[in-house]
């Protein structure tokens, strides 16, 4: 799928070239603005909906699916990387995850962290895990991830080969410095493992050198703006 009009947009010609190179189907659609029809199916199928970009892409799969007969891949790639990023010595824990999950000042939010953190500190020491993989796993992924592939029921079903327990655990048990930019060593050795063929591919690509730095070694709340704003201006 594509929402960039432009065929040069690294979302579009980088897997177009590995298609062609690998000898892989490959397709782009762009999909239609949603219409009154679809926003009632899916009000009426989902307590809550949200109106987003990827809501077209829904739109594309009900129009165009069985949902009997078509299963979509998805990734959930990010569990595999350290999204959010220790507090200083002295921080507020309670103040910082919530600034993590985007909800500063939240009280509901800085109430309902109250209530998770003294259980997860405890899991989090007894059993060598990270406390911000475990915010990040339990509180973002926990919603948003189980939430995407929900909003996508409706359409088609979908397989998420990364949501393996045995690769979570695998993927907690690791030292946090090889869920880290820029190299995200854990992820990089899978695919040296399994498809070298496409180490040689770049990912995220920037034309500004500069930017594509600061992009790979900043807070995950800080490189997620510079993506978009990167996504826009391209």
């Amino acid at each position: 799928f594509s929402d960039w009009s432009s065929g040069e947009h690294p979302d579009v010609k980088i897997p177009k070239r590995i298609a062609a190179e690998q000898d892989f189907d490959y397709s782009i659609h762009h999909p239609r603005d949603l219409e009154d029809d679809f926003r009632s199916a899916l009000s009426d199928y989902l307590c809550w909906t949200r109106n987003l970009p990827k809501t077209k892409h829904v739109q594309f799969f009900y129009n165009n699916y069985n949902v009997e007969k078509h299963v979509y891949v998805t990734g959930n790639g990010p569990i595999y990387k350290l999204n959010y990023d220790s507090p200083e010595s002295g921080a507020n824990m309670v103040k910082h995850c919530c600034e993590m999950l985007q909800y500063p000042g939240n009280e509901y939010v800085e109430r309902e962290i109250e209530e998770w953190l003294p259980g997860a500190t405890e899991y989090a020491k007894e059993n060598d895990v990270s406390l911000m993989n475990l915010l990040y796993w339990e509180q973002r992924m926990g919603r948003w991830g189980a939430l995407a592939p929900r909003e996508k029921d409706i359409a088609i079903r979908g397989v998420s080969p990364f949501s393996n327990y045995n690769l979570l655990l695998t993927a907690l048990s690791v030292d946090s410095s090889r869920l880290s930019a820029p190299d995200h060593d854990l992820i990089s050795s899978v695919i040296e493992t399994k498809w070298p063929e496409l180490r040689k591919y770049t990912v995220n690509p920037s034309k500004n050198p500069l930017k594509a730095k600061v992009a790979s070694s900043a807070p995950y709340p800080v490189e997620r703006f510079l993506r978009y704003v990167n996504a826009k201006m391209s």
